[in-house]
């Protein structure tokens, strides 16, 4: 009877676990499907029910180091700049080796014209990943409103070390130089932020561009961040998870099936992300909408840079998401962050366009 009693015990405790078990995998699958319901509604401009939805995240887990996150950037679109601050300063307190946490904060921080502490939370950001070249760029601007030009030059430097392509630091610089009097420099930075991108041309424009993406860089991450970056609602890497996401039609390619696609089409454009960057994630609508957009002249297609370090390398990825473009086998550009459609579809026009008229 003792030994019925304790397998019978056993097998209730048994159940319990295996039952348990399946709740934290049903409750990590629906924070997942929930955080793509706050991707959507803030790429729709639906902020107030985006807030709504990490609410009810931070209900039911109030250690969701994303949900702060991802409420922070929502109520920074509102204008709410010290709910922002606050949100991203609780995500830092839940993840504090998290370098994209800390420049979103020192770009929030930036817009309170609160420079010393916005270089100061790119300086944390750069202690941490020493390679992020939009962090550089962030310090700069700070340093730049504080009168230090001569810092901002080095920062500028160091973005373009990290990310050649990077126009906004060129153009920084050349604003940089201008102000200590070297202006062979400033003319040269000037053209090459130019040739990068032809819309800095006219001075207006410029500063738009540079004022409208102050908070750019906090739309990408760096690819060499690695794995331990982004952590899950409960805490755990979530690196190796498998993306619950539906991408459509867009196929997922290693080098070699790149290559492939490469043969048959004369136009591809390699999404680049990782299955636990926020940012890719918010950009899953945006690339099949473009993908069905484009379809019949470019063939979209994305690459896991965790699992793919050969495209990313060869085509200098510097930070996911980012939008590689390729024209006839050649790498022609590259648009990094989770940007809007309007803005994807610019930068995909210019490049049918540029290929276009460069081989009549």
């Amino acid at each position: 009877m003792l030994f019925l009693s304790r397998r019978v015990l056993l097998s209730f405790v048994a159940c319990i676990l295996i039952y348990a078990g399946s709740s934290l995998a049903l409750a990590e699958t629906s924070f997942q499907q929930q955080l793509d319901k706050v991707s959507e509604a803030f790429q729709s401009g639906k902020y107030s029910t985006a807030v709504d939805l990490c609410n009810e995240i931070i209900w039911v887990n109030p250690n969701c180091a994303e949900a702060y996150y991802r409420r922070g950037r929502t109520r920074l679109e509102m204008s709410n700049y010290d709910d922002a601050v606050a949100d991203i300063t609780t995500a830092i307190s839940l993840d504090p080796n998290n370098p994209h946490y800390y420049l979103e904060r020192g770009h929030i921080r930036y817009l309170r014209e609160e420079f010393q502490s916005a270089a100061q939370d790119a300086s944390q950001s750069i202690s941490l990943y020493p390679k992020y070249a939009n962090a550089y760029v962030c310090r700069a601007l700070a340093r730049q409103k504080l009168g230090d030009n001569k810092a901002a030059i080095e920062d500028c430097t160091q973005a373009i070390k990290f990310d050649s392509r990077s126009s906004r630091a060129y153009y920084l610089r050349s604003i940089a130089r201008g102000k200590i009097g070297d202006h062979k420099g400033e003319a040269a930075d000037k053209r090459k932020a130019i040739r990068l991108d032809p819309q800095l041309d006219d001075p207006e424009l410029a500063n738009a561009f540079v004022e409208s993406e102050k908070k750019a860089p906090s739309e990408s991450v760096p690819v060499e961040s690695g794995k331990k970056l982004n952590k899950c609602c409960d805490g755990k890497e979530t690196a190796d998870k498998t993306s619950p996401f539906d991408w459509g039609d867009i196929s997922e390619v290693d080098a070699r099936s790149l290559e492939r696609v490469l043969k048959d089409n004369p136009y591809v454009v390699v999404f680049c992300y990782a299955n636990w960057c926020g940012p890719c994630v918010a950009s899953r609508p945006v690339v099949r909408d473009a993908a069905v957009h484009y379809g019949g002249k470019i063939k979209f297609v994305r690459a896991n840079t965790d699992d793919n370090h050969k495209i990313a390398d060869k085509y200098r990825v510097k930070g996911i998401p980012e939008y590689v473009m390729i024209s006839h086998s050649e790498y022609f550009d590259g648009l990094v962050g989770a940007v809007p459609l309007p803005k994807v579809k610019e930068y995909l026009d210019r490049f049918l366009a540029s290929d276009q008229s460069s081989s009549k």
